[in-house]
Protein backbone atom coordinates (compact mmCIF):
# COMPACT_ATOMS: atom_id res chain seq x y z
CA UNK A 1 0.00 0.00 0.00
CA UNK A 2 1.52 3.48 -1.00
CA UNK A 3 1.99 4.85 2.48
CA UNK A 4 3.93 7.30 1.24
CA UNK A 5 1.36 9.46 -0.16
CA UNK A 6 -0.06 10.07 2.92
CA UNK A 7 3.12 10.16 5.18
CA UNK A 8 4.60 13.52 3.84
CA UNK A 9 1.43 15.69 5.13
CA UNK A 10 2.60 14.55 8.71
CA UNK A 11 5.74 15.41 10.51
CA UNK A 12 8.01 13.35 12.78
CA UNK A 13 8.70 16.23 15.40
CA UNK A 14 5.58 18.12 15.90
CA UNK A 15 2.45 17.09 16.89
CA UNK A 16 0.34 13.86 17.95
CA UNK A 17 1.66 10.67 16.84
CA UNK A 18 -0.90 9.44 13.79
CA UNK A 19 -2.64 6.68 13.53
CA UNK A 20 -0.69 3.57 11.66
CA UNK A 21 -0.37 4.79 7.97
CA UNK A 22 -1.26 0.97 7.13
CA UNK A 23 -3.40 0.52 8.61
CA UNK A 24 -5.21 3.61 7.99
CA UNK A 25 -5.16 2.70 4.25
CA UNK A 26 -5.88 -0.46 4.70
CA UNK A 27 -9.28 1.01 6.08
CA UNK A 28 -9.97 3.84 3.45
CA UNK A 29 -9.53 0.49 0.71
CA UNK A 30 -11.56 -1.23 2.17
CA UNK A 31 -14.59 1.09 3.31
CA UNK A 32 -15.08 2.13 -0.09
CA UNK A 33 -14.80 -1.51 -1.65
CA UNK A 34 -17.78 -2.55 1.46
CA UNK A 35 -19.42 0.88 0.58
CA UNK A 36 -19.55 1.60 4.48
CA UNK A 37 -20.32 4.64 6.77
CA UNK A 38 -17.27 5.93 9.02
CA UNK A 39 -19.25 4.12 11.89
CA UNK A 40 -19.19 0.53 10.15
CA UNK A 41 -15.90 1.08 9.31
CA UNK A 42 -14.55 1.91 12.57
CA UNK A 43 -16.88 -1.26 13.65
CA UNK A 44 -15.14 -3.70 11.58
CA UNK A 45 -11.77 -2.49 12.40
CA UNK A 46 -12.28 -2.87 16.10
CA UNK A 47 -14.12 -6.48 15.51
CA UNK A 48 -13.68 -8.07 12.12
CA UNK A 49 -10.99 -10.60 12.12
CA UNK A 50 -11.16 -11.12 8.26
CA UNK A 51 -9.86 -7.21 8.36
CA UNK A 52 -7.57 -7.87 10.87
CA UNK A 53 -6.09 -10.90 8.78
CA UNK A 54 -6.31 -8.59 5.76
CA UNK A 55 -4.59 -5.63 7.43
CA UNK A 56 -2.12 -7.69 8.91
CA UNK A 57 -2.58 -7.13 12.67
CA UNK A 58 -2.25 -9.57 15.03
CA UNK A 59 -1.78 -7.55 18.81
CA UNK A 60 -5.00 -7.19 20.88
CA UNK A 61 -4.46 -3.72 21.92
CA UNK A 62 -7.35 -0.79 21.23
CA UNK A 63 -3.84 1.40 19.49
CA UNK A 64 -3.95 -1.92 16.86
CA UNK A 65 -7.65 -2.31 16.19
CA UNK A 66 -9.12 0.79 17.15
CA UNK A 67 -9.96 3.98 15.08
CA UNK A 68 -11.45 7.19 15.65
CA UNK A 69 -14.28 8.19 13.35
CA UNK A 70 -12.83 11.47 13.04
CA UNK A 71 -9.44 9.95 11.98
CA UNK A 72 -10.70 8.33 9.61
CA UNK A 73 -13.03 11.48 8.58
CA UNK A 74 -9.52 13.77 8.66
CA UNK A 75 -7.42 11.15 6.75
CA UNK A 76 -9.98 10.44 3.78
CA UNK A 77 -10.32 14.67 3.59
CA UNK A 78 -6.37 14.50 3.07
CA UNK A 79 -7.02 11.81 0.22
CA UNK A 80 -9.85 13.53 -1.44
CA UNK A 81 -8.52 17.20 -1.27
CA UNK A 82 -4.79 16.10 -2.88
CA UNK A 83 -6.64 13.83 -5.16
CA UNK A 84 -4.53 10.32 -4.09
CA UNK A 85 -7.69 8.07 -4.94
CA UNK A 86 -6.60 7.20 -7.91
CA UNK A 87 -2.38 6.55 -6.50
CA UNK A 88 -4.33 4.79 -3.38
CA UNK A 89 -6.71 2.27 -5.86
CA UNK A 90 -3.94 2.34 -8.71
CA UNK A 91 -1.15 0.96 -6.85
CA UNK A 92 -3.46 -2.00 -5.13
CA UNK A 93 -4.43 -3.19 -8.88
CA UNK A 94 -0.90 -3.29 -10.03
CA UNK A 95 -0.03 -5.03 -7.31
CA UNK A 96 -2.72 -7.74 -7.93
CA UNK A 97 -2.26 -7.61 -11.75
CA UNK A 98 1.38 -8.28 -10.80
CA UNK A 99 0.82 -11.75 -8.32
CA UNK A 100 -1.83 -12.76 -10.44
CA UNK A 101 -0.10 -12.59 -13.70
CA UNK A 102 -2.97 -10.56 -15.05
CA UNK A 103 -2.51 -9.44 -18.68
CA UNK A 104 -4.22 -5.62 -18.25
CA UNK A 105 -4.20 -5.58 -22.56
CA UNK A 106 -7.32 -8.31 -22.24
CA UNK A 107 -10.46 -6.94 -21.11
CA UNK A 108 -13.93 -8.67 -20.64
CA UNK A 109 -16.47 -7.76 -23.25
CA UNK A 110 -18.95 -6.79 -20.29
CA UNK A 111 -16.63 -4.18 -19.07
CA UNK A 112 -17.12 -1.95 -22.37
CA UNK A 113 -19.89 0.40 -22.53
CA UNK A 114 -21.36 0.40 -26.19
CA UNK A 115 -23.87 3.01 -27.30
CA UNK A 116 -26.12 2.65 -30.19
CA UNK A 117 -25.62 5.23 -32.82
CA UNK A 118 -29.21 5.48 -33.57
CA UNK A 119 -31.23 8.67 -33.01
CA UNK A 120 -32.27 9.62 -29.61
CA UNK A 121 -36.46 9.74 -29.45
CA UNK A 122 -38.58 11.94 -27.03
CA UNK A 123 -41.74 9.88 -26.25
CA UNK A 124 -44.15 11.49 -28.72
CA UNK A 125 -41.94 10.35 -31.10
CA UNK A 126 -41.26 6.63 -29.26
CA UNK A 127 -45.37 6.17 -30.14
CA UNK A 128 -45.59 8.14 -33.19
CA UNK A 129 -42.78 6.21 -35.27
CA UNK A 130 -44.03 2.86 -33.40
CA UNK A 131 -47.76 4.35 -34.98
CA UNK A 132 -45.98 5.04 -38.36
CA UNK A 133 -43.90 1.52 -38.67
CA UNK A 134 -46.98 -0.58 -37.68
CA UNK A 135 -48.68 1.02 -40.19
CA UNK A 136 -46.46 0.87 -42.97
CA UNK A 137 -45.69 -3.00 -42.26
CA UNK A 138 -49.34 -3.42 -42.65
CA UNK A 139 -49.69 -1.82 -46.08
CA UNK A 140 -47.11 -4.31 -47.16
CA UNK A 141 -48.36 -7.40 -45.45
CA UNK A 142 -52.02 -6.88 -45.02
CA UNK A 143 -53.15 -4.09 -47.48
CA UNK A 144 -56.77 -5.32 -47.47
CA UNK A 145 -56.56 -4.30 -43.44
CA UNK A 146 -55.54 -0.85 -44.24
CA UNK A 147 -58.97 0.89 -45.01
CA UNK A 148 -60.05 -0.40 -41.54
CA UNK A 149 -57.89 1.79 -40.16
CA UNK A 150 -59.70 5.95 -39.09
CA UNK A 151 -59.18 8.14 -41.39
CA UNK A 152 -57.74 10.56 -39.03
CA UNK A 153 -54.76 8.02 -38.14
CA UNK A 154 -53.18 7.46 -41.32
CA UNK A 155 -53.10 10.77 -42.08
CA UNK A 156 -51.32 11.20 -38.62
CA UNK A 157 -48.48 8.93 -39.28
CA UNK A 158 -49.08 7.36 -42.63
CA UNK A 159 -45.84 9.35 -43.95
CA UNK A 160 -42.94 11.12 -43.05
CA UNK A 161 -43.79 14.56 -43.76
CA UNK A 162 -47.07 13.86 -41.34
CA UNK A 163 -44.39 12.67 -38.52
CA UNK A 164 -42.56 16.07 -38.83
CA UNK A 165 -45.98 18.03 -38.32
CA UNK A 166 -46.11 16.47 -34.80
CA UNK A 167 -45.79 19.30 -32.48
CA UNK A 168 -44.18 18.89 -28.91
CA UNK A 169 -46.88 19.76 -26.23
CA UNK A 170 -48.87 17.43 -23.28
CA UNK A 171 -52.02 18.00 -25.68
CA UNK A 172 -49.99 15.69 -28.95
CA UNK A 173 -48.77 13.16 -26.07
CA UNK A 174 -52.00 12.82 -25.38
CA UNK A 175 -53.36 12.34 -28.90
CA UNK A 176 -50.60 9.92 -29.99
CA UNK A 177 -51.25 7.67 -27.11
CA UNK A 178 -54.69 7.83 -27.51
CA UNK A 179 -54.21 6.89 -31.27
CA UNK A 180 -51.93 4.06 -30.49
CA UNK A 181 -54.35 2.72 -27.62
CA UNK A 182 -56.97 2.62 -30.79
CA UNK A 183 -55.11 0.59 -33.00
CA UNK A 184 -54.25 -2.07 -30.29
CA UNK A 185 -57.99 -2.47 -29.62
CA UNK A 186 -58.67 -2.59 -33.16
CA UNK A 187 -56.25 -5.42 -34.46
CA UNK A 188 -55.76 -7.14 -30.65
CA UNK A 189 -57.79 -9.77 -32.11
CA UNK A 190 -57.11 -10.27 -35.44
CA UNK A 191 -54.38 -13.26 -35.91
CA UNK A 192 -52.73 -12.23 -39.07
CA UNK A 193 -52.13 -8.87 -37.56
CA UNK A 194 -51.31 -8.95 -33.96
CA UNK A 195 -48.45 -11.88 -34.18
CA UNK A 196 -46.73 -8.74 -36.01
CA UNK A 197 -43.50 -7.32 -34.31
CA UNK A 198 -44.52 -3.66 -35.40
CA UNK A 199 -48.18 -4.95 -33.92
CA UNK A 200 -45.94 -6.05 -30.89
CA UNK A 201 -44.02 -3.21 -30.72
CA UNK A 202 -47.27 -1.12 -30.01
CA UNK A 203 -48.21 -3.21 -27.05
CA UNK A 204 -44.85 -2.99 -25.77
CA UNK A 205 -45.29 0.85 -25.81
CA UNK A 206 -48.46 0.65 -24.19
CA UNK A 207 -47.32 -1.13 -21.43
CA UNK A 208 -44.02 0.84 -20.48
CA UNK A 209 -45.40 4.59 -21.55
CA UNK A 210 -49.21 4.29 -20.52
CA UNK A 211 -51.61 3.22 -17.77
CA UNK A 212 -54.94 2.14 -19.35
CA UNK A 213 -58.42 1.64 -17.00
CA UNK A 214 -60.03 -0.57 -15.48
CA UNK A 215 -62.87 -0.34 -17.64
CA UNK A 216 -60.66 -0.47 -20.73
CA UNK A 217 -61.79 3.02 -22.18
CA UNK A 218 -59.51 5.29 -21.09
CA UNK A 219 -55.66 5.56 -21.65
CA UNK A 220 -53.70 7.85 -19.57
CA UNK A 221 -49.54 8.55 -20.15
CA UNK A 222 -47.06 7.94 -17.33
CA UNK A 223 -45.59 10.32 -15.56
CA UNK A 224 -41.48 9.66 -16.70
CA UNK A 225 -40.04 8.81 -13.53
CA UNK A 226 -42.46 5.94 -14.05
CA UNK A 227 -40.93 4.51 -17.09
CA UNK A 228 -38.11 1.80 -16.71
CA UNK A 229 -34.68 2.11 -17.69
CA UNK A 230 -35.08 -0.76 -20.26
CA UNK A 231 -38.26 0.70 -22.14
CA UNK A 232 -38.30 1.04 -25.94
CA UNK A 233 -36.20 3.77 -27.28
CA UNK A 234 -36.16 3.64 -30.69
CA UNK A 235 -38.62 1.10 -32.34
CA UNK A 236 -35.61 0.71 -34.88
CA UNK A 237 -33.80 -0.70 -32.34
CA UNK A 238 -36.12 -2.56 -30.24
CA UNK A 239 -33.46 -4.24 -27.66
CA UNK A 240 -31.33 -0.50 -27.13
CA UNK A 241 -31.91 0.49 -23.72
Amino acid sequence: MPVSALSPFFSAGFGRPTKYLYTVVGVLILQQNHDLNDAEAVDQLAYNIQWHYALNIFEESDTAKYMCPKTLWTMRTIVAEHGLEDVLFDAGTRKLAEVFDVDTDKQRTDSVHIRSNMRRLGRINIFSRSIHRFLKNLKRYHPSRVDTVETEIMHRYDSEKALAALTQGQKTLEQVSADLYRLILQFKDCQDVNGMQSFKLLQRVLDEQCSVSDDGNRVEVKAPKQIPSDSLQNPSDPDAS
